[in-house]
């Protein structure tokens, strides 16, 4: 919980209560949040809800404001998320200067398999609208899957799997397109993965909220050794108060990604 102060309160009356962490937190309908730890502070908190409808505003240290998004967890995931995809992409660079033609059967193999879930080609749409409305949608889908995988603390492996491919996307490109990326190639790259990598870093940092481990090495591999085997590990506070809590947080995350999905989607097909 963040530090906790005397706060006014207006005179509504609070609508829902929640048991969180051992706090009470206390809704109104305003979108207010207040909590209370202790429990005479409880004890007073129902006293005078029954008695006036509202907390009193006196009860000296007893409220706290529920805990919004933690900024520095924030940078800590984007660093390691952002560590992780340039770490994959140079590591495949590497390997297709050194086995260029290995990399690139592995390349058509994944496209293969893009294919297969609904990837259609330029040639095949009618009209550059519709390209536009397909390459929307598909990176609308894979934005949603990898802020699925970040709410399970996944990030970071699909991050090297994000650099690996972009990677041999843009450095097979002599033996796939005929020649070297050009600067628009590298700035389409370069927003897509900005998306990915902002996707992954604000659900990983919701996701600390929710299962309590922070974006540090010995907690993520603790983590990662209890719960691989779980398809919902356990959770150390409800994701629907997490969520609520950071409901502005999320909202401007939707129009920053919109904003990027737009983009590159227009960038793709009328920004060459």
């Amino acid at each position: 919980m963040a530090a906790r102060g005397n706060w006014a309160l207006s005179k509504r009356a609070a609508s829902t209560a929640f048991w969180v962490d051992g706090v009470w937190v206390w809704e109104y309908a305003g979108g207010e949040t207040l909590g209370v730890e202790s429990l005479a502070s409880i004890c007073k908190m129902w006293v005078y809800a029954i008695g006036f409808g509202m907390p009193h505003k006196n009860i000296n240290n007893s409220f706290a404001r529920v805990r919004r998004m933690d900024r520095q967890t924030f940078l800590k995931w984007l660093r390691i998320n952002g560590l992780c995809f340039i770490g994959a992409f140079i590591v495949v660079f590497l390997l297709v200067q050194l086995f260029p033609h290995t990399m690139l059967g592995f390349l058509g193999r994944w496209a293969s398999l893009i294919e297969l879930t609904g990837a259609k080609k330029a040639t095949e749409l009618p009209s550059d609208f519709d390209l536009f409305i397909h390459i929307l949608s598909r990176n609308t889908i894979s934005i949603f899957i990898t802020f699925l995988i970040g709410l399970l603390l996944q990030a970071p492996l699909l991050m090297i799997v994000y650099g690996s491919f972009y990677s041999l996307i843009a450095f097979l490109a002599p033996l796939t397109i005929g020649h070297p990326f050009a600067l628009f190639d590298w700035i389409l790259i370069a927003a897509e993965a900005l998306s990915v990598i902002a996707s992954a870093t604000f659900a990983s940092t919701l996701a600390t909220e929710i299962f309590g481990t922070e974006p540090e090495k010995e907690r993520l591999l603790e983590y990662w050794k209890k719960n691989w085997r779980r398809l919902l590990p356990r959770q150390e506070r409800g994701w629907r108060m997490v969520f609520r809590e950071s409901k502005k947080e999320f909202i401007l995350f939707i129009i920053a990604i919109l904003a990027l999905l737009l983009f590159v989607a227009w960038f793709e097909v009328w920004g060459y």
